[in-house]
């Protein structure tokens, strides 16, 4: 509706983003039929989740809807919590 308001028309990704992963990582299979999607983390806590996965107990409390893991359909969202610096981290 915002969209609308604004004349921006949103437009389908060319290749579709599944076709993109399907290629890419082809022995990871998403069963739409029960929602499975792809999403992305990022984060500059690579160590963390490398010892505790994606544990929310490791979470911070300061996060929109508190203390949690965030995931984000968008990568470029999921970019906006990588480290500025050298190294970013962004996981699917």
């Amino acid at each position: 509706e915002d969209h609308a308001k604004r004349s921006v028309r949103a437009q389908a990704l060319t290749p579709p983003i599944g076709t993109w992963f399907r290629e890419c990582f082809p022995t990871v299979k998403l069963d739409e039929d029960v929602g499975e999607v792809l999403v992305f983390h990022g984060t500059q806590q690579v160590e963390l989740i490398k010892e505790f996965g994606l544990d929310a107990r490791y979470a911070k409390d300061s996060g929109l809807y508190g203390s949690a893991v965030y995931f984000a359909e968008q990568s470029c969202k999921s970019f906006q919590y990588t480290s500025k610096q050298d190294e970013m981290c962004i996981i699917l």
